[in-house]
């Protein structure tokens, strides 16, 4: 619960500054710049998921992640239409008194998800932990330059837990594609239908108001019959052609017609989202869940900190193309979405992690060399 406090506390920042800059003109961008950045220090959601995790049945998890997938669905569709009725400032002020509430809930409201035998045992590892960590530092008093290779590579030791099986290698490479187009489908689109196809404020916000509709229906009434027809493995499959065909019309589109068809596929698309977060958590032992969420998040991050800069490379060397154009970015998006469909379809579900992978100290020793 309080990495998830702490989470939200970060998500204060960003409108608590843009306030204060509208108050004080004086202010540098880049504190906004450096406020908004701070919120990638801890993945609230990905800590959400985790708690879902750990206390809902393998065969809800993906619904249940679906629900939580809604309440973002259903703010981003209210969020365009609020400056059509507010002036910029009093946006802020709301949005500044909608994250300090946020905030408020999770410190009182919100109970502790870890259960007390996963707690309990936890406690139990820490004594070992301690002693094998104050051994090894001193160990290396002396080698100081190990002593520092040792912490940088700590999160990449964290992030081995995608390489365990073959289930996950596959997942973290399509979460990776995925997360990659979906970035530049969130920060590019707007400027491409602005600068483009001609959309104003008032179809931005009746186009997010409408999907995002859509979206909430999606992911809580359509994705559990869904995986009932069609099975996570070949629903998450079906997600990703989806994406490849919704980023396609992206590219092709040459009227408003094009954009509202894609905006309204991408809602399937977003059903992704929860059907890998639940793949990964059974990919992992329950004291585990937010270890692989929390590596999963961070592959996605660095996917989605890539895919913006690459998408824009695309569309300055090809926008005055006599093929796509300006969407050419989008057409190359679609075949990395195809590419991934393709990688998801190999996997088993057969494949999931074994507890008894991790009983037998020789296995420890396998994966300690293996690091």
């Amino acid at each position: 619960r309080s990495p998830i406090s702490i989470g939200i506390f970060l998500c204060i920042l960003p409108p608590l500054v843009l306030v204060l800059m509208q108050l004080l003109p004086q202010i540098p961008p880049v504190w906004y710049y450096a406020a908004t950045s701070s919120g990638g220090i801890i993945s609230y959601t990905s800590i959400f998921i985790a708690s879902i995790s750990e206390v809902v049945p393998e065969e809800l998890r993906a619904p249940c992640i679906g629900i939580m997938i809604a309440g973002f669905s259903g703010s981003l569709s209210l969020a365009p239409v609020l400056p059509l009725v507010m002036n910029h400032f009093r946006v802020s002020l709301l949005s500044l008194s909608l994250t300090v509430l946020a905030f408020v809930i999770s410190v009182v409201f919100l109970p502790e998800t870890l259960p007390d035998a996963v707690a309990s045992q936890n406690r139990r590892q820490q004594p070992s932990e301690t002693s094998t960590s104050e051994e090894t530092t001193v160990a290396t008093t002396c080698r100081s330059s190990l002593v520092v290779t040792s912490v940088l590579s700590m999160p990449f030791q964290k992030v081995a837990i995608l390489n365990r099986t073959t289930m996950l290698q596959l997942l973290t490479v399509g979460a990776f594609f995925a997360s990659m187009v979906y970035s530049t489908d969130i920060n590019l689109v707007l400027f491409y239908m602005e600068a483009h196809l001609n959309f104003r404020d008032q179809d931005i916000a009746r186009l997010f108001f409408v999907s995002g509709a859509v979206g909430l229906i999606v992911q809580v009434v359509l994705l559990q019959p869904l995986i009932r027809l069609f099975g996570e493995k070949w629903l998450l499959v079906a997600t990703f052609a989806c994406g490849s065909l919704h980023n396609f019309l992206y590219g092709i589109s040459k009227d408003q017609t094009g954009i509202w068809a894609a905006f309204l596929l991408s809602q399937f698309t977003h059903l992704n989202y929860p059907l890998l977060s639940s793949f990964a958590s059974k990919g992992a032992l329950k004291t585990e869940q937010g270890q692989v969420q929390g590596a999963l998040s961070a592959i996605s991050a660095l996917a989605a900190a890539l895919g913006p800069v690459l998408m824009q490379s695309i569309y300055d060397y090809t926008k005055d193309s006599i093929i796509f154009g300006p969407g050419t970015m989008f057409v190359f998006a679609a075949l990395l979405y195809l590419t991934g469909t393709i990688i998801v379809s190999f996997l088993q579900v057969d494949q999931l992690f074994s507890p008894h992978a991790v009983a037998s100290p020789s296995s420890h020793d396998e994966e300690e060399e293996a690091l």
